[in-house]
């Protein structure tokens, strides 16, 4: 999945974690907890200093990051988007 993303693509992972880990994006407990084992790797992500190589080859260890970080954005975003095709209606 990762090898097919573009630049553009991971740039907004990236944003998703960040603002995720600044509370702007609203996560359950539940959540929360699933990814405070990969509270490490997430915070190296939303850093500015290292390059986006170095945050790919983390995002493509093994221990299951990406996975996680998606269990908690596709839930989200899906509800964000519903939410507004619903006020357009």
């Amino acid at each position: 999945m990762l090898k097919q993303a573009t630049s553009s693509n991971l740039g907004l992972l990236l944003e998703c974690v960040k603002n995720i880990l600044v509370g702007n994006i609203p996560i359950s407990d539940k959540k929360k907890k699933q990814l405070t084992k990969h509270k490490h790797k997430l915070r190296f992500l939303a850093l500015r200093q290292y390059n986006l190589k170095n945050k790919l080859r983390v995002l493509n260890q093994t221990g299951g990051s990406l996975p996680a970080i998606l269990s908690v954005l596709t839930p989200t975003i899906v509800t964000a988007i519903a939410e507004l095709i619903r006020g357009k209606g």
